[in-house]
């Protein structure tokens, strides 16, 4: 006898960014080294226009939307997600550092839709009695345009949850990822760092960028 097994991949935001954040120390930007995985906090300024978030029309410099699938027994799991950024700055009270959101996790406040799945009536998983699409009828369209963007399989008898996280200016976040320096020609000499040069922060390998907000708004 076989039985058929369902791959729950683990979540990538929210509650499982905030554990780790929790454990972080972030040390002042004057002080950070660089070229290692660094925790630092401050408030965001943006460095290029705003951005405006697919469900909520909010401005931002970085938005995400998670598509989470939520089964009969309300358990739910994550199945996707979208996401744009520019790059921003974070400011603290001695030192700036560019960040660079692409490929974030997060832990931000959100906003939330939650929506009926229905029958199939097309695409490549049309088979009766497994997967179904979302109720056209329950979206805006871009909610829609969205979640087929998403290209996932959710089955019939679930709902899709889909959550909106931003980052706004002058909100007070905390970041964990890799540091590098960069030129910058208004950037006085501060700490050990040369003159002329600031921190820019991504996400690699071995510091996936996490983004939470800061305990010390």
């Amino acid at each position: 006898m076989s039985f058929w097994t369902w791959p729950f991949p683990s979540d990538t935001h929210g509650a499982p960014v905030a554990r780790r954040l929790s454990r972080a120390r972030p040390r002042p930007i004057a002080e950070t080294s660089e070229g290692r995985k660094v925790c630092i906090a401050g408030r965001v300024h943006a460095l290029e226009p705003l951005l405006v978030a697919p469900l909520t029309k909010r401005q931002c410099v970085y938005w995400s939307v998670v598509a989470r699938e939520v089964f009969a027994s309300l358990q739910s799991c994550e199945r996707g997600s979208r996401d744009q950024g520019a790059p921003f700055l974070l400011v603290d009270g001695g030192g700036h550092a560019r960040v660079i959101p692409d490929g974030a996790r997060v832990a931000l406040p959100s906003e939330t839709r939650l929506r009926a799945v229905g029958p199939v009536v097309s695409g490549e998983f049309n088979r009766p009695g497994i997967w179904g699409d979302v109720d056209s009828d329950e979206m805006s369209g871009d909610e829609h345009a969205l979640y087929e963007s998403l290209q996932i399989r959710i089955a019939k008898s679930s709902r899709v949850r889909l959550t909106e996280y931003v980052i706004e200016p002058e909100m007070a976040i905390v970041v964990q990822g890799h540091a590098e320096p960069e030129p910058d020609d208004q950037a006085a000499e501060v700490g050990y760092r040369e003159a002329g040069t600031r921190l820019v922060v991504s996400s690699a390998r071995r510091a996936p960028l996490l983004i939470g907000l800061s305990p010390r708004p």
